[in-house]
């Protein structure tokens, strides 16, 4: 924590950051967010609520380690987008934000958007959208599979054989 300026139990960001400057691309239809860390006034970021509140309107959040380590993650709303470009002074050679490049989302297409839409309708109790009961998907970590009968069209001759047999024996 100390390589940040920062002691234990504290949460102020303005000491090793102070007039640097923190930029992140739009994330999750977000909003780019260009952050001056300083001393809280003049709309400079001192804390991490501060730093917190910049976050928001990008679909972004962040945390300070027990090492001092400052983790910037996407929000539930934007559990499924990869974190925008991430420039500025403080990200420059030498600097606490240097060499930091967003990881990419987890591709899984057969549940990821799924859960990012369970996420997203989390705190939405009186207008859920979807089937009554998905929400239990989240809390008991199930996986909702779908497909698409155009991932199989060389399966197709295979199918229409094997339909056309059916149709014969039923008739």
């Amino acid at each position: 924590m100390t390589s940040l300026g920062l002691s234990a139990g504290t949460t102020t960001l303005a000491t090793a950051l102070g007039g640097l400057t923190l930029t992140i691309g739009a994330t999750g239809g977000g909003v780019p967010t260009s952050i001056t860390f300083g001393n809280g006034t003049a709309g400079t970021v001192k804390s991490l609520s501060d730093l917190n509140a910049a976050l928001a309107a990008n679909n972004l959040q962040a945390s300070v380690s027990t090492a001092g380590v400052i983790n910037i993650v996407t929000t539930n709303d934007a559990a499924s987008a990869t974190i925008g470009t991430i420039g500025g002074t403080a990200a420059g050679a030498g600097k606490p934000f240097n060499g930091l490049v967003a990881a990419p989302a987890v591709k899984d297409v057969s549940s990821q958007n799924i859960r990012a839409g369970l996420i997203s309708q989390y705190n939405n109790m009186t207008a859920m959208q979807g089937p009554k009961n998905y929400m239990s998907l989240l809390v008991n970590r199930a996986r909702m599979e779908g497909m698409v009968v155009f991932d199989y069209t060389d399966r197709f001759p295979v199918a229409v054989k094997e339909l056309a047999g059916y149709l014969k024996s039923s008739l």
